[in-house]
């Protein structure tokens, strides 16, 4: 048996199994994310066109400032297109995908960190916030990069970069609506627990001076190039506690929203993963885990973006479950390595199944749930497939957005022009003849624009 266990271990393909994991799996998943938008068909949401708006301004918000800078170049270098507003998160997706996939492996060995991360990047929750055209994929990129560079910080003798890039990330969330409360229960944290005290006492004077002066050349300038700052805006809490709580929760298992955040079998992992880390509490990873799991409740009571940032605490609840579930398969078989591998055929196609499905159902929503059908529409696609030069758009809703997609073609208030033809939003009382309908399926109102000549 050692014999062969030493001839098995010791070929290529054995050591070198978790890259091509990683390979095989990465670009699966990224491929995914990335092909996603264009076969789920680019419609657009009111929030997406919000966020557009704002980031097409000169001098935007400084509100969620890094998406918008990044959706705004976006668009200066693409055009005002749903693959243009939809770039930056599908970019910032893959950005917070690898980040996760990082972060679990300091915590976990290789075959559960990918796992939890292949997991957790094929949910419907995340495909959903990296193809969507808003700012809400901060709400799992700050968080992640935070906890990955504080984790070297502790894990390794701190380093003066290191330090720095943590203290420059934390001071650019605080623009992030209510990421405040993250930082503050990370502090939280970093305060009470003892070796994070130790850990984080070794940083050197020159790392802390360096780190005070990086952030703030590179926040403290934000305030001078934007024209608005709403301080409300970024801590205020919600009024209808009780609403906010409710739908917060319900949308993860999909009862009170279209579609469920997280598989049935993931959350089922997660409750696994929630016994582990009672078993092993002692563990500062799993203290994380516990202060994460006090900001989801404030914030599904008080601040409903920020509960966007349960998809970390089960990442960290997954990988939990899953390491709990292979450390004790292995201690059954301690000597028998096949025995072990025997053991992971399941769990690899229990794994590969439930993110096939998650990646199957968030495709097919759109097209069979009326939920997700009618939640956003292809009005952009439509109006640039069928405008010609000289036509005047005559609309009554999102004029703005429009008349930015369209500056040659005046979005205006009445039929009294000479233009060749008028695209409408509405029915017309007009001596024009309708030339045509243009109609869409995926609205409550199928008949999107009429054209007359």
């Amino acid at each position: 048996m050692k014999v062969l266990k030493s001839r098995f271990t010791n070929t290529t393909t054995y050591q070198l199994r978790y890259i091509l994991l990683y390979i095989i799996i990465g670009a699966l998943l990224i491929g995914a994310i990335v092909a996603m938008p264009i076969l789920t068909g680019m419609r657009l949401s009111e929030a997406e066109r919000a966020s557009a708006l704002i980031s097409m301004n000169y001098s935007p918000s400084l509100i969620n400032f890094p998406y918008h800078l990044l959706q705004g170049l976006s668009i200066h270098l693409l055009g005002l297109t749903p693959l243009a507003i939809k770039l930056p998160s599908i970019v910032l997706g893959v950005v917070t995908a690898i980040l996760l996939t990082l972060l679990l492996n300091r915590w976990f060995r290789n075959l559960a960190a990918f796992t939890s991360a292949a997991l957790i990047v094929s949910s419907v929750a995340f495909l959903g916030l990296t193809t969507s055209g808003t700012p809400d994929i901060l709400y799992v990129l700050f968080p992640a990069l935070m906890l990955w560079l504080g984790s070297q910080i502790i894990d390794e003798k701190p380093r003066v970069i290191t330090v720095v890039a943590l203290t420059i990330t934390a001071g650019v969330s605080l623009l992030i609506p209510y990421m405040v409360y993250f930082n503050i229960g990370m502090l939280v944290l970093l305060l009470a627990h003892p070796h994070l005290r130790f850990s984080f006492k070794q940083i050197k004077p020159l790392a802390i001076v360096a780190a005070t002066a990086a952030v703030v050349a590179v926040v403290a300038p934000l305030f001078f190039l934007t024209d608005s700052f709403n301080i409300w805006a970024l801590v205020g809490p919600s009024a209808n506690m009780a609403q906010n709580a409710t739908n917060a929760w319900w949308q993860m298992v999909g009862f009170s929203e279209p579609l469920s955040w997280f598989a049935l079998p993931v959350l089922a992992l997660s409750l696994i993963g929630v016994y582990a880390t009672i078993l092993d509490f002692h563990i500062a990873r799993n203290h994380t885990v516990f202060v994460l799991l006090a900001i989801v409740i404030a914030a599904s009571l008080f601040f409903p973006p920020l509960f966007t940032i349960v998809i970390l605490l089960m990442t960290i609840l997954v990988g939990n479950g899953l390491g709990f579930l292979i450390r004790t398969w292995k201690g059954i078989f301690p000597q028998n390595i096949y025995a072990t591998l025997v053991g992971l055929v399941p769990l690899g196609a229990f794994c590969l199944l439930v993110a096939a499905g998650s990646i199957n159902f968030f495709y097919i929503a759109p097209r069979t749930i009326s939920g997700v059908h009618y939640s956003a529409n292809t009005d952009l696609q439509l109006l640039t497939d069928n405008i010609e030069p000289g036509d005047v758009l005559l609309l009554n809703q999102d004029t703005e957005f429009y008349d930015r997609a369209f500056p040659d073609n005046y979005v205006v208030e009445n039929t009294n022009i000479g233009a060749p033809r008028i695209i409408s939003d509405h029915p017309l009382e007009t001596s024009r003849r309708l030339e045509r309908i243009v109609t869409n399926s995926s609205t409550t109102s199928s008949a999107r624009f009429f054209i007359y000549r």
